[in-house]
Protein backbone atom coordinates (compact mmCIF):
# COMPACT_ATOMS: atom_id res chain seq x y z
CA UNK A 1 0.00 0.00 0.00
CA UNK A 2 0.89 3.69 -0.85
CA UNK A 3 0.94 6.46 2.18
CA UNK A 4 -0.09 9.67 1.68
CA UNK A 5 2.40 12.23 2.29
CA UNK A 6 1.42 15.47 4.09
CA UNK A 7 3.63 18.52 2.79
CA UNK A 8 5.40 20.16 5.80
CA UNK A 9 4.06 23.95 6.84
CA UNK A 10 6.66 26.14 7.84
CA UNK A 11 5.15 27.55 11.55
CA UNK A 12 6.73 30.76 10.33
CA UNK A 13 5.16 31.24 7.48
CA UNK A 14 1.58 29.97 9.55
CA UNK A 15 1.94 32.77 12.02
CA UNK A 16 2.29 35.76 8.92
CA UNK A 17 -0.46 34.29 7.20
CA UNK A 18 -2.61 34.67 10.35
CA UNK A 19 -1.48 38.37 11.10
CA UNK A 20 -2.04 38.99 7.66
CA UNK A 21 -5.79 38.17 7.82
CA UNK A 22 -6.16 39.80 10.95
CA UNK A 23 -4.36 42.80 9.44
CA UNK A 24 -7.36 42.64 6.71
CA UNK A 25 -9.52 42.02 8.96
CA UNK A 26 -8.76 45.23 10.53
CA UNK A 27 -8.77 47.24 7.64
CA UNK A 28 -12.09 46.33 6.50
CA UNK A 29 -13.87 46.63 9.80
CA UNK A 30 -12.37 50.35 9.78
CA UNK A 31 -13.41 50.95 6.54
CA UNK A 32 -17.24 49.72 7.23
CA UNK A 33 -16.58 51.87 10.11
CA UNK A 34 -15.52 54.89 8.57
CA UNK A 35 -18.24 54.39 6.07
CA UNK A 36 -21.12 53.91 8.49
CA UNK A 37 -19.83 57.42 10.14
CA UNK A 38 -19.53 58.89 6.92
CA UNK A 39 -23.58 58.13 6.35
CA UNK A 40 -24.27 59.10 9.27
CA UNK A 41 -22.96 62.73 8.93
CA UNK A 42 -24.49 62.71 5.52
CA UNK A 43 -27.52 61.92 6.80
CA UNK A 44 -27.69 64.57 9.44
CA UNK A 45 -26.72 67.40 6.56
CA UNK A 46 -29.60 65.82 4.51
CA UNK A 47 -32.11 66.39 7.73
CA UNK A 48 -30.44 70.00 8.59
CA UNK A 49 -30.05 71.25 5.00
CA UNK A 50 -33.26 72.80 3.64
CA UNK A 51 -34.88 71.69 0.22
CA UNK A 52 -34.81 73.68 -2.68
CA UNK A 53 -38.23 74.57 -3.08
CA UNK A 54 -37.67 75.97 0.89
CA UNK A 55 -34.84 78.04 0.43
CA UNK A 56 -37.01 79.56 -3.34
CA UNK A 57 -39.42 80.11 -0.91
CA UNK A 58 -38.05 82.11 1.91
CA UNK A 59 -36.17 83.81 -1.17
CA UNK A 60 -39.85 85.12 -2.21
CA UNK A 61 -40.99 85.44 1.10
CA UNK A 62 -43.36 82.48 1.06
CA UNK A 63 -42.04 81.22 4.05
CA UNK A 64 -44.79 78.80 6.96
CA UNK A 65 -47.46 80.44 8.67
CA UNK A 66 -45.57 78.72 11.63
CA UNK A 67 -41.81 80.39 10.91
CA UNK A 68 -43.49 84.25 10.96
CA UNK A 69 -42.76 86.18 13.24
CA UNK A 70 -45.60 88.28 15.07
CA UNK A 71 -45.71 91.90 16.36
CA UNK A 72 -45.87 91.90 19.95
CA UNK A 73 -47.27 95.10 19.58
CA UNK A 74 -50.57 94.75 17.06
CA UNK A 75 -50.58 90.96 16.42
CA UNK A 76 -49.84 91.06 13.02
CA UNK A 77 -47.41 90.09 10.89
CA UNK A 78 -45.16 92.25 10.25
CA UNK A 79 -45.20 92.58 6.35
CA UNK A 80 -49.29 92.21 6.68
CA UNK A 81 -48.82 95.50 8.60
CA UNK A 82 -46.40 96.93 5.94
CA UNK A 83 -49.34 96.04 3.42
CA UNK A 84 -51.93 97.73 5.06
CA UNK A 85 -49.24 101.12 5.35
CA UNK A 86 -49.63 101.20 1.89
CA UNK A 87 -52.73 100.79 1.34
CA UNK A 88 -53.41 103.08 3.68
CA UNK A 89 -51.12 105.58 1.82
CA UNK A 90 -52.66 104.94 -1.44
CA UNK A 91 -56.34 105.58 -0.20
CA UNK A 92 -55.10 108.78 1.48
CA UNK A 93 -53.33 110.09 -2.04
CA UNK A 94 -56.22 108.83 -4.42
CA UNK A 95 -58.69 110.75 -2.10
CA UNK A 96 -56.38 113.97 -2.00
CA UNK A 97 -56.23 113.59 -5.41
CA UNK A 98 -60.07 113.83 -6.13
CA UNK A 99 -60.28 116.86 -3.91
CA UNK A 100 -57.34 118.33 -6.40
CA UNK A 101 -59.49 117.29 -9.48
CA UNK A 102 -62.42 119.10 -7.91
CA UNK A 103 -61.25 122.09 -7.43
CA UNK A 104 -59.34 121.99 -10.60
CA UNK A 105 -63.10 121.99 -12.36
CA UNK A 106 -64.26 124.85 -9.78
CA UNK A 107 -61.33 126.55 -10.97
CA UNK A 108 -61.46 125.96 -14.89
CA UNK A 109 -65.56 126.89 -14.53
CA UNK A 110 -64.79 129.65 -12.53
CA UNK A 111 -62.51 131.33 -15.21
CA UNK A 112 -65.02 129.76 -17.91
CA UNK A 113 -67.73 132.12 -16.09
CA UNK A 114 -65.04 135.02 -15.96
CA UNK A 115 -64.00 134.91 -19.77
CA UNK A 116 -68.19 134.59 -20.46
CA UNK A 117 -68.86 137.54 -18.43
CA UNK A 118 -66.00 139.76 -20.24
CA UNK A 119 -67.04 138.56 -23.34
CA UNK A 120 -70.99 140.32 -22.40
CA UNK A 121 -69.61 142.66 -20.58
CA UNK A 122 -67.80 144.02 -24.01
CA UNK A 123 -70.67 143.60 -26.24
CA UNK A 124 -72.96 145.75 -24.32
CA UNK A 125 -70.51 148.22 -23.60
CA UNK A 126 -69.99 148.42 -27.41
CA UNK A 127 -73.32 148.32 -28.38
CA UNK A 128 -74.20 151.48 -25.74
CA UNK A 129 -71.56 152.88 -27.71
CA UNK A 130 -72.94 152.88 -30.91
CA UNK A 131 -76.69 153.92 -29.03
CA UNK A 132 -78.11 150.49 -30.53
CA UNK A 133 -79.22 150.18 -26.80
CA UNK A 134 -80.81 153.27 -27.17
CA UNK A 135 -82.60 153.62 -30.45
CA UNK A 136 -84.13 150.37 -29.21
CA UNK A 137 -85.82 151.97 -25.96
CA UNK A 138 -86.49 155.09 -28.71
CA UNK A 139 -88.27 152.94 -31.34
CA UNK A 140 -90.32 150.83 -28.91
CA UNK A 141 -91.45 153.96 -26.95
CA UNK A 142 -92.16 155.60 -30.82
CA UNK A 143 -94.42 152.22 -31.32
CA UNK A 144 -96.02 152.76 -27.93
CA UNK A 145 -97.35 156.37 -28.50
CA UNK A 146 -99.48 155.53 -31.42
CA UNK A 147 -102.62 153.60 -30.86
CA UNK A 148 -103.17 150.33 -32.15
CA UNK A 149 -103.93 149.63 -35.72
CA UNK A 150 -102.99 153.18 -36.46
CA UNK A 151 -99.67 152.02 -38.08
CA UNK A 152 -99.15 151.37 -42.16
CA UNK A 153 -99.34 147.66 -43.07
CA UNK A 154 -95.64 146.66 -42.95
CA UNK A 155 -95.38 149.48 -40.31
CA UNK A 156 -97.95 147.83 -38.00
CA UNK A 157 -96.04 144.60 -38.26
CA UNK A 158 -93.30 145.23 -36.18
CA UNK A 159 -94.73 147.09 -32.99
CA UNK A 160 -93.61 144.06 -31.37
CA UNK A 161 -89.90 144.17 -32.13
CA UNK A 162 -88.56 146.40 -30.16
CA UNK A 163 -90.34 144.60 -27.20
CA UNK A 164 -88.78 141.40 -28.05
CA UNK A 165 -85.31 142.73 -28.60
CA UNK A 166 -85.46 144.42 -25.03
CA UNK A 167 -87.04 140.91 -23.63
CA UNK A 168 -83.99 139.07 -25.32
CA UNK A 169 -81.61 142.03 -23.94
CA UNK A 170 -82.35 141.07 -20.33
CA UNK A 171 -82.32 137.45 -20.42
CA UNK A 172 -79.00 136.84 -22.59
CA UNK A 173 -77.14 140.20 -20.63
CA UNK A 174 -79.08 141.01 -17.39
CA UNK A 175 -79.82 144.57 -19.23
CA UNK A 176 -82.69 146.50 -17.87
CA UNK A 177 -84.50 149.49 -19.37
CA UNK A 178 -83.80 152.42 -17.04
CA UNK A 179 -86.57 155.39 -16.39
CA UNK A 180 -89.89 156.07 -17.31
CA UNK A 181 -90.81 158.22 -20.20
CA UNK A 182 -92.82 161.43 -19.70
CA UNK A 183 -92.25 160.74 -15.43
CA UNK A 184 -91.66 164.19 -13.49
CA UNK A 185 -89.21 164.14 -10.76
CA UNK A 186 -88.13 166.72 -7.68
CA UNK A 187 -84.75 165.75 -7.41
CA UNK A 188 -81.68 168.03 -5.89
CA UNK A 189 -79.30 169.27 -8.25
CA UNK A 190 -76.28 167.13 -7.48
CA UNK A 191 -78.46 164.27 -8.55
CA UNK A 192 -78.35 165.17 -12.05
CA UNK A 193 -74.35 163.48 -12.81
CA UNK A 194 -77.14 159.99 -12.66
CA UNK A 195 -79.19 161.69 -15.95
CA UNK A 196 -77.87 162.89 -19.52
CA UNK A 197 -78.90 166.52 -20.16
CA UNK A 198 -78.56 169.59 -22.20
CA UNK A 199 -79.39 172.84 -20.44
CA UNK A 200 -77.81 174.31 -17.77
CA UNK A 201 -77.26 173.21 -13.92
CA UNK A 202 -78.34 175.36 -11.50
CA UNK A 203 -75.47 177.52 -9.96
CA UNK A 204 -76.97 176.50 -6.41
CA UNK A 205 -75.87 173.41 -4.42
CA UNK A 206 -78.83 171.38 -3.33
CA UNK A 207 -81.42 173.09 -4.85
CA UNK A 208 -84.46 171.16 -5.98
CA UNK A 209 -84.95 171.00 -9.84
CA UNK A 210 -87.67 168.95 -11.32
CA UNK A 211 -86.79 167.09 -14.70
CA UNK A 212 -88.84 165.19 -16.74
CA UNK A 213 -87.80 161.94 -18.66
CA UNK A 214 -87.75 162.24 -22.40
CA UNK A 215 -86.17 158.71 -23.05
CA UNK A 216 -85.56 155.72 -20.98
CA UNK A 217 -81.61 154.71 -19.92
CA UNK A 218 -80.05 151.06 -19.35
CA UNK A 219 -79.02 149.26 -16.29
CA UNK A 220 -77.35 146.20 -15.78
CA UNK A 221 -77.05 144.55 -12.37
CA UNK A 222 -76.26 148.12 -10.37
CA UNK A 223 -74.56 149.86 -13.24
CA UNK A 224 -75.61 152.57 -14.95
CA UNK A 225 -74.87 151.99 -18.81
CA UNK A 226 -76.63 154.73 -20.47
CA UNK A 227 -78.33 157.39 -18.42
CA UNK A 228 -81.87 158.18 -19.08
CA UNK A 229 -82.58 161.62 -21.48
CA UNK A 230 -84.34 164.51 -19.14
CA UNK A 231 -85.40 167.67 -20.17
CA UNK A 232 -86.05 170.59 -17.34
CA UNK A 233 -89.25 171.60 -16.04
CA UNK A 234 -90.06 175.23 -15.81
CA UNK A 235 -92.55 176.25 -13.60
Amino acid sequence: MKKNKTPLVNPMRKIASKKLRNKKNIIVKRQRLKNSKELEVTSVSIKKKPSALARCGKKMGTTNASSRKISPRTGQVPRMAKIDASVKRYEKAARLAIERAEDLSQIAHFLGSSAVEKFRISVVTDWAKRAFLRDVVDLHDAFAEVPLGQLPGRMESFRLLPEALMLWLEEAFDLQPLGEVGKELEIPSERLVNFSYDFDTPLLKNQLIRIRILARGWKRNKTVLIPPRVELVVP
